[in-house]
């Protein structure tokens, strides 16, 4: 069995990163006979043209990337863990690139890839993450694969997300996709009759408006760096618990 972790984050050493090498850390104690971690960033994607060749022509995508590497890759994996930080509210530009690529990949992958998957969003607080995991969902589910589970975990700086239950859901993730590949798919938030919608009293009292905004800046972004070094010593140790130094 070959451990795919797809890192859709640019901070090598992050909050992202931490996660995915402790996932095949674990991936290899419960049956992988194989892993890799892919970084997102290492492969160059460009934006669809919309030229609709690969869907009424069939055709791979002309486009001289580095799309059909990265899917390669994909389609070798037996399970994969992907893993993204929350920008705004919902995933980096980087995975909404690979995701606007999807028509071509059914001539890539064809239609019986049947593979299981597991996605994880980092974010740094609650309710601040409303479109992530949706987004990462219908990627797993455009390419062919079985969400087991999705969850949120939480981590501002560097090695935060280590501290929190991120890493004993991740844990419990990894043995369920390595060992369990064919039980129950994760019910996801991309059911035909669901989608996204806004309340009329959400629409005069939202995180937007000036005094909201400035808020959040003050009481939370700013602060970060201050907490993010009160926790380094616990970080480094958690590190080291874990064997990620």
């Amino acid at each position: 069995m070959h451990f795919v972790s797809l890192i859709a984050s640019e901070r090598k050493k992050g909050n992202s990163d931490c996660l995915s090498r402790l996932a095949l850390k674990e991936a290899l104690k419960n049956g992988a006979d194989s892993g890799e971690l892919l970084y997102l960033s290492d492969f160059k994607i460009y934006e669809c043209q919309g030229c609709m060749e690969c869907v009424f022509k069939g055709k791979l995508c002309k486009l001289d990337d580095d799309l059909y590497e990265l899917l390669g890759k994909i389609r070798d994996a037996d399970v994969l863990i992907l893993i993204a930080p929350t920008y705004i509210l919902s995933v980096p530009g980087s995975l909404k690139l690979l995701l606007d690529r999807y028509l071509t990949m059914p001539a890539y992958f064809g239609y019986t890839m049947d593979k299981s998957a597991v996605s994880i969003g980092i974010a740094s607080l609650p309710d601040w993450h409303q479109f992530q995991l949706p987004i990462m969902n219908l990627l797993l589910l455009c390419m062919g694969f079985r969400v087991m589970d999705s969850f949120i975990a939480y981590g501002a700086g560097q090695g935060e997300v280590l501290l929190g239950d991120g890493v004993s859901k991740l844990k419990k993730s990894v043995e369920k996709l390595c060992r369990d590949r064919k039980i129950t798919p994760f019910r996801s938030q991309l059911s035909r009759g669901n989608g996204f919608y806004f309340k009329a009293e959400d629409l005069n009292s939202h995180r937007w408006l000036l005094q909201n905004v400035r808020d959040h800046f003050d009481n939370w972004i700013l602060k970060t760096k201050d907490r993010f070094k009160e926790r380094l010593t616990n970080i480094y140790r958690k590190k080291k618990e874990l064997g990620l130094e």
